[in-house]
């Protein structure tokens, strides 16, 4: 059974990340484009995904 959309905010308390974000929806518009982001600890950063249906 598939889960509800639901977002996440990935971050980091120590070392380096990347995360990285693609549209993978059949049909959408900005199919195929992705963003991704170095996470760290000392940049204090995130990237926020909203919706985000995980199956």
């Amino acid at each position: 059974m598939p889960s509800a959309p639901r977002s996440r905010l990935p971050g980091l308390c120590a070392g380096l990340g990347w995360d990285v974000a693609v549209d993978l929806r059949p049909g959408s518009p900005s199919g195929g484009e992705w963003h991704a982001v170095e996470l760290s600890p000392g940049a204090a950063n995130a990237l926020p995904l909203l919706e985000l249906k995980l199956t």
